[in-house]
């Protein structure tokens, strides 16, 4: 856990031991319906305390076995964030300008994540797709060398000026104009990274991500304390 984002409190990470922690969901999974989040560590399963991530799938195991579902979990809510972002997007970072490509299959699809266990708080990742993040997630947790493409970029150096404008670009169609919306970010090497989506929302939970990087980063630095933090019942 110390090469994740938990690393900000190594006193805490002590004291969490072994303890199975919550590193990925799939899309449609029962636990992310009901909340649970990516950083959130089991502490019960149906009223047994788990240790160990073989202690929790040996109890979740047993319960499916025996078709008793729904079943209960009590996990530990760090009082931080772990992900501030996660989502499938269209980017380019091959270039100097902060204008968007002329045609639209000069962007890349990326599966990109702000955060998360397997990064610092400050680091955008972009894998090809969520299954390559998972990937990458279960290797990094079996300490096997990863085996996907990755881009690592540091948030805290791209947007160390600005925050980055949601602009937009018009490509045309057969049925006539498309309308992107997209982002640009220096980064310190002056190449710039840009991020792109048909869908302004989608945009804004990214930029509202950065935002909170940005206001993490400058107020606390990398020294991320863990407060006490409530159980929560699912």
């Amino acid at each position: 856990l110390r090469k994740t984002i938990y690393q900000q409190g190594e006193t805490d990470v002590d004291d969490l031991g072994e303890r199975p922690v919550v590193s990925f969901m799939t899309k449609d999974s029962a636990a992310r319906k009901a909340h649970v989040k990516v950083g959130h560590v089991l502490l019960n399963v149906n009223g047994t305390d788990v240790g160990t991530p073989r202690e929790a799938n040996k109890a979740i195991k047993a319960i499916k076995s025996n078709n008793q579902t729904p079943f209960h979990l009590t996990l530990w809510v760090p009082d931080f964030p772990i992900m501030f972002f996660e989502g499938m997007h269209m980017v380019k970072y091959d270039e100097r300008t902060g204008l968007a490509p002329l045609k639209p299959t000069d962007w890349k699809p990326k599966y990109v994540v702000i955060g998360g266990v397997i990064g610092y708080h400050w680091q955008m990742k972009m894998y090809r797709s969520h299954k390559e993040y998972d990937t990458a997630v279960m290797e990094t947790f079996n300490h096997v060398p990863i085996s996907v493409k990755v881009k690592d970029f540091g948030i805290h150096s791209t947007c160390r000026l600005n925050l980055p404008e949601v602009r937009k670009i018009n490509y045309k169609t057969y049925d006539g104009t498309e309308t992107w919306y997209y982002i640009a970010m220096k980064s310190p090497l002056n190449n710039c990274i840009k991020i792109s989506s048909k869908n302004t929302d989608d945009l804004k939970k990214m930029t509202d991500g950065i935002k909170e990087v940005l206001r993490t980063y400058h107020q606390l630095g990398t020294d991320y304390e863990l407060n006490q933090a409530e159980r929560h019942q699912y």
